[in-house]
């Protein structure tokens, strides 16, 4: 194991490298090597394994946890890079009568007061622009509902 990386205080990943040794029903044995990146991340019953990928997060590319939420619980959570100018949106369930019409992220005025912006606005296939500077540290989003039409 090695490359660690610690993204937030509940996600990080670690590069796992091995030879899978297959014994084969002739008694051969057939080695494969694995070189595989996991990605992990803290919940309620302890830390899970959420995605396995060949992607090597210690090259230049910068990336950041985005982490969709809906009633307090995740209903996604991506590894983005702080260069995203799009991303693809999940789709939830609005309460009745009503439909989801973007994603909110808390921020802070320049008191340091709490408010919550509308940051993503999805197109009818879930994609929406990303607005500069939103992906430079690690976010939880939450979906914003509006009456239906």
């Amino acid at each position: 194991m090695s490359d660690y990386i610690r993204f937030s205080d509940d996600c990080f990943s670690i590069r796992v490298s091995l030879t899978w040794q297959l014994t084969r029903s002739d008694d051969s044995v057939k080695e494969s090597p694995v070189d595989v990146n996991l990605v992990f991340e803290k919940g309620t019953n302890g830390w899970r394994c959420v995605r396995m990928t060949g992607y090597s997060f210690t090259e230049p590319e910068s990336l950041v946890r985005v982490r969709f939420m809906q009633d307090g619980k995740p209903v996604e959570t991506r590894m983005v890079s702080t260069d995203a100018r799009t991303i693809q949106c999940p789709t939830v369930a609005a309460p009745q009568g009503m439909e989801t019409v973007g994603w909110l992220m808390q921020m802070k005025d320049e008191d340091g007061k709490p408010y919550l912006r509308r940051v993503l606005e999805p197109d009818a296939e879930g994609n929406a622009a990303v607005p500069a500077g939103i992906f430079d540290e690690p976010v939880d989003l939450r979906p914003v509902y509006l009456n239906k039409k």
